[in-house]
């Protein structure tokens, strides 16, 4: 088990689930083959296992920052997405990630009480409520992760210096896989929502439609 087990034990978990066949409605939503996203998610958790031999005070955390870029790109690749909307849901994300490194810690006691998981669940929260596409979603989680990381990682070079360099860490792994584990509910919810809003919206329009219409067949009569 990975030195944070946490994303280790969700990951493990969703794998299980994805190698019985359950969950086949995530890959088509990411729009990806389920063969695939079963050996991403596969790939995913042994690299966890991977940086528990490996431990390191310095060097790149493969499973939460490289695999989440590598990911992220994958996405990007099959239908690249260039609003605007995704760069601020990445910068909220990266800031979310940023707060928790500095201001809450690295500590792995307490990854509820001290504010990880409540930070994980607000990038899913904000992304999703941003993006709403759960492809979308889950590439701003991964690279926002991966910014968060990158960016503090090397702040922290040019302070303290190179020797103790890290990119990524073991609760960065916790957050990101939780995060995009919190997406997954949260981007079919927001459909669920977004069905009656849109009935709604149609309905309006139609009779705004009527309205016009009707108001111009009195004025031709005239």
């Amino acid at each position: 088990m990975a030195r944070y087990p946490l994303g280790s034990m969700v990951l493990l978990v969703m794998l299980i689930f994805w190698l019985f066949g359950l969950w086949r409605g995530v890959a088509q939503r990411l729009g990806i083959t389920y063969p695939a996203l079963v050996a991403a998610t596969a790939l995913w958790w042994l690299m966890a296992l991977f940086d528990e031999m490996n431990a390191s005070d310095n060097g790149i955390y493969l499973a939460s920052t490289l695999l989440p870029l590598i990911f992220g790109m994958i996405l990007w690749r099959q239908q690249p997405l260039s609003q605007w909307r995704f760069a601020v849901a990445v910068a909220l994300v990266a800031f979310f990630g940023w707060v928790a490194r500095f201001w809450v810690g690295l500590e792995p006691e307490g990854f509820y009480l001290n504010g990880h998981g409540a930070l994980a669940l607000l990038s899913a929260l904000v992304a999703t409520a941003i993006l709403r596409d759960g492809r979308a979603v889950l590439i701003a989680l991964l690279w926002g992760t991966v910014v968060a990381e990158v960016v503090s990682g090397s702040w922290l070079a040019l302070t303290v210096g190179w020797r103790n360099i890290t990119w990524g860490s073991g609760l960065a792994f916790d957050r990101v896989v939780l995060a995009s584990f919190f997406s997954l509910p949260l981007s079919y919810l927001g459909d669920w929502l977004d069905r009656p809003l849109a009935n709604w919206l149609g309905k309006k329009a139609e009779a705004s439609n009527k309205q016009h219409s009707f108001e111009g067949a009195r004025d031709d009569e005239r």
